[in-house]
């Protein structure tokens, strides 16, 4: 139960409205077993700094997690 209150309180600060939204990013990442378990820390290293920070750091987390699926980040 601690856990899910912990996921409510990040979701909150992250901005994210959907609890949705956060817990399938969050969670997938272990789907991803082409990922070394190094490669998703660093990813959710970046959700946790995108929770703390700033726009900035969000857009980091986001061109991270699109660029270890081997995709290019949109916008500027």
């Amino acid at each position: 139960m601690a856990n899910r209150d912990l996921s409510h309180r990040l979701a909150r600060r992250a901005g994210v409205r959907s609890l949705r939204v956060w817990h399938s990013l969050w969670y997938r990442l272990e789907m991803l077993p082409h990922l070394m378990r190094r490669e998703i820390d660093a990813i959710r290293s970046g959700l946790l700094q995108c929770i703390e920070g700033t726009q900035k750091r969000r857009r980091v987390a986001q061109v991270s997690l699109v660029r270890c699926r081997g995709g290019q980040p949109k916008g500027p």
